[in-house]
Formats: C-alpha cells, structure tokens, sequence
C-alpha cells in the first residue's frame, strides 16, 4: 500500500497540470492563424497573454430561414 502512495500522487498531480489546458469550449491558435469561435467559445492566443471570448451575438440582420 505504501508503494502505491507515491504513484497514486504523481498521476493526481500530472492530471491537475494537464486538464485545464484542456477545457471544452476552448480553441488555442497561433497569432496571425485563423480559427472559429461558437457562442461562448474561449480562444487562447499562444505565445501571447491574450484570451477572446464570444459571448454574445448583439444583432443579426439576416433574414428567416423561408423568407424571400
């Protein structure tokens, strides 16, 4: 039991490292690169300090699906 301590809290402390570079919702691009953002989708720009959320759509002009 005491061997598996040690292993036990090696794996806990890698997974905490990695799971929040791996958030649902969050795309990571290059400066200069192109990339699509859903409704609240997060993009990290890397190499930068710079994060972009789209967070809310403030008027669509298009028309409804049917009309002509």
């Amino acid at each position: 039991m005491k061997r598996l301590y040690p292993i036990f809290l090696a794996i806990l402390g890698l997974s905490l490292l990695i799971l929040p570079a791996c958030q649902p919702g969050q795309v990571s691009a290059a400066l200069g690169q192109e990339f699509n953002l859903r409704l609240g989708q997060k993009a990290v720009i890397t190499g930068e300090d710079f994060m972009l959320e789209f967070a809310a759509v403030q008027e669509d002009s298009r028309c409804p699906t049917g009309a002509t």
